[in-house]
Order: C-alpha cells, then sequence, then structure tokens
C-alpha cells in the first residue's frame, strides 16, 4: 500500500475535490488494490471498523466494484451494466468506487464504453484505472483522469518484506534484482524454482538468433518451445528485455554501470563489439533501433497475461529480436 497516496485521496475528499477518475500506473498491481480498498473503508461512517467496511473486506460490497479481465480482455460485455448501476447513489459508502483492475485489458467497444460515461460522470462515483502503462490506455480515456503514479518500491524494503516470508537470502536477494520495485513480481520469481536456467537458456536464445541473422535457426526455437508456462515466458521476456538495455548501456557508457546480466558481461561486451564493428549507421540510430525493440518487448510484458496464446506471442516475437549488425548483412 502506498500510504502517501492514501493521504492524499483522503485529504481530498474531506475537501470535496476528489477527482471523478484516477490512473493508478506503476507495476505493483498489489499496492495499487491494497491503497484502493483502504480507501473504499474510510468511505464508510465510522471508518474502516464500520460495520459495511467489514464486510467489504470479507466479501465484497455493491458501492465497491471491480472489473478484471476474463480470458485476457474487458469486454463491452463486462461494463454494459455500469450505467445503470450508477445511476443510483450509494447505499453506505460517501462514493461508490470502480476499480478498474487492469485497464490495458480493455478492448476498444469496452474502452469506448468507459470514455463515455468519464465524459460525463455521475457525481456520486470515482473511477480508479490499474495499469502497469498508461501509454497503452486510449488517450482519450487518460485526457479524463487524473494520474497518480506508484513508484517501485525500494530493494532494501523489498527484501524486509520478503525475509520475513522466511526465504533465503541468496534467493530473496536474487528475485528482488529481478523484480523491478514490484512486491508481486518478486513472489513470483521466488516461486520458479528453474528461474535462473531459464534466463540463461533465454540469453542463450539471443545470442544463437543474433549471430544467424538473418535466419531463425531451428535452435532458437527449440529453446523458445522448452517453456511451458507463464511463469517461464514471464522470465524469459525479463532476460530479453535486460540482455537489450545491457547492450544499450555498454554502447553508450562503456564499464560505467552494472548490468542485468553481469555474469555473461564478457559475451555481451563481444556482441556489442560486433555491432559497432558491423553497423553501418550512427550510434544514435543504434540506439534508437535498440530503444525501439525494447518498447515492443514492454508492451509484450505489460499485455502478456491477456494473451490468449501467449506461446504464439513468444513465437512472433523472436524475429523482432533479431539485430542485423551483429549476424550477416542485410
Amino acid at each position: 500500500m502506498n500510504k502517501a497516496i492514501l493521504a492524499a485521496l483522503l485529504r481530498s475528499e474531506k475537501e470535496d475535490r476528489l477527482h471523478h477518475a484516477y490512473i493508478l500506473a506503476g507495476p505493483a498491481t498489489k499496492a495499487k488494490l491494497e491503497t484502493v480498498l483502504a480507501f473504499a473503508g474510510e468511505l464508510f461512517v465510522g471508518g474502516i471498523e464500520s460495520p459495511g467496511a467489514q464486510r467489504l473486506l470479507r466479501t465484497g460490497h455493491s458501492d465497491y466494484v471491480i472489473i478484471e479481465a476474463k480470458e485476457g480482455l474487458i469486454r463491452v460485455d463486462d461494463v454494459r451494466d455500469l450505467p445503470k448501476l450508477l445511476a443510483y447513489p450509494p447505499l453506505e459508502m460517501r462514493k461508490r468506487l470502480v476499480v478498474i483492475k487492469e485497464a490495458e485489458a480493455l478492448n476498444g467497444q469496452a474502452a469506448n464504453a468507459i470514455l463515455k460515461i468519464l465524459e460525463e460522470p455521475p457525481g456520486h462515483t470515482t473511477f480508479f484505472l490499474l495499469t502497469k502503462d498508461a501509454e497503452l490506455l486510449l488517450q482519450t480515456v487518460r485526457s479524463r483522469c487524473q494520474m497518480l503514479r506508484f513508484p517501485p518500491i525500494g530493494e532494501a524494503e523489498l527484501v524486509s518484506i520478503l525475509s520475513q516470508e522466511g526465504q533465503g537470502k541468496e534467493k530473496v536477494l536474487h528475485a528482488v534484482r529481478w523484480a523491478e520495485g514490484a512486491t508481486e513480481r518478486a513472489e513470483e520469481l521466488l516461486l520458479v524454482e528453474e528461474t535462473q536456467k531459464i534466463r540463461a537458456e533465454a540469453l542463450n536464445c539471443l545470442f544463437i538468433l543474433w549471430r544467424a541473422c538473418p535466419r531463425i535457426p531451428s535452435e532458437c526455437l527449440r529453446i523458445v518451445d522448452s517453456w511451458k508456462d507463464s511463469h517461464h515466458f514471464t522470465i524469459a521476456l525479463d532476460s530479453f528485455y535486460a540482455a537489450i538495455r545491457d547492450i544499450a548501456i555498454l554502447l553508450s557508457s562503456g564499464e560505467q554501470f552494472p548490468l542485468y546480466h553481469e555474469d555473461s558481461r564478457k559475451e555481451l561486451q563481444q556482441m556489442t563489439a560486433q555491432l559497432l564493428t558491423n553497423n553501418k549507421n550512427s550510434l544514435d540510430e543504434l540506439l534508437r533501433e535498440l530503444t525501439d525493440k525494447c518498447g515492443k518487448l514492454h508492451r509484450l510484458r505489460v499485455t502478456q497475461d491477456f494473451n490468449v496464446n501467449q506461446k504464439l506471442a513468444l513465437d512472433s516475437l523472436v524475429s523482432d529480436l533479431q539485430l542485423f549488425s551483429i549476424g550477416k548483412s542485410r
């Protein structure tokens, strides 16, 4: 939970200047949900200890509406009844809250339906759109909301949280390093026994792919086929993203900064040297190409839970990860 954002929301509500819609942006979905739930509890007469608030915490409440993805999407049918519900004032809370848990999963029709409500918002309702990346939402939706950014949790705090759960120190430190400041992300990494193996396979896959450019070797596809579940895909995507980021760091700043794949620094340095030797474009153009690839990876990382066929999405990504300047000429 973010106590500063909770305090700001409570202050705005007390001063009668609460906005009709907020985008809660950042990697940590759990912290966002906890903050909104704590805010909801305080909107009951008697606060969080009131019978209504306790009922909300136990089983939910009609004044607290959660909309979330089903099979990877939020469809128009999932939001169709909202106008009818919002026509009536809340029963026990001072405001009705509508929480869209994974706002980036809104399909076109659902997003337009939400936009129509936000254009003429009911005065007794506040929307919270939770997202890992606000840029994936419609610009027209973003323009009608206030943005509240949830910063990543600091590594020291994250280590403290996970250590209290009885995890080994080395395993915790490794998970925290790759968690990007999100508690649930670190907890997910701790559940996967083969994390380091998959990460090494993903990096090896990139090396094979880059050296073979513009071909896509079968060995690379076999590695991708060996990952069987969403946890494996997440770790692989993180590894891909980190490797391209590491190369960008080596290109722009040399030895000054630590790498995510620090254990493979020598191989990454060799790849970077090949990139500089073979590349016909300027360094700025090369860095823009790497940034574009990071952008594609980031979008897939954010939306991967909404892909019905994650395996197919990963397969189609492989060709986008080629670095032609490392491999053969175009």
